[in-house]
């Protein structure tokens, strides 16, 4: 099966106005902004599922669950990027999971799909999320 190669990036102000819709819909304010890379994007699933397939069908904006998954057998602290209708998507990076699985014990976090982007035109498809920790008004 063909991923299809696509590149996107929501502007500034469309990303803008999500995190405000967000915030006034759940009566919070975003307290903190964090971009990072996701991790694992070129694994299958469990049950079979293609993440790179998961990944060329997101449109930038899109929610993703953070599922902390303390039992996982390489990390501890792994924290899944799941998708309410596609699955999952990958990981949080390592590195950051450390003190995000902390943080989120005590602190609400939303994930949103900042950019997916093809590395090349034959190679893998990225994605970066935004990290949103908000807090009530």
């Amino acid at each position: 099966m063909e991923i299809p190669r696509r590149s996107w990036e929501p502007s500034d102000a469309a990303f803008e106005a999500m995190m405000l819709e967000i915030a006034d819909r759940n009566s919070v304010i975003v307290d903190r902004l964090y971009y990072s890379r996701v991790a694992g994007i070129v694994a299958r699933n469990p049950d079979g599922t293609d993440r790179q397939t998961i990944a060329s069908q997101l449109e930038p904006l899109s929610p993703l669950a953070l599922q902390p998954e303390p039992d996982n057998r390489f990390d501890p602290n792994a924290i899944a990027l799941v998708h309410r209708q596609h699955g999952t998507v990958g990981y949080i990076p390592r590195d950051t999971a450390e003190w995000l699985a902390k943080s989120l014990k005590n602190e609400t976090w939303v994930a949103l799909v900042r950019e997916v982007r093809a590395v090349s035109a034959t190679g893998p498809i990225g994605m970066v999320v935004v990290l949103a920790r908000l807090k009530p008004k």
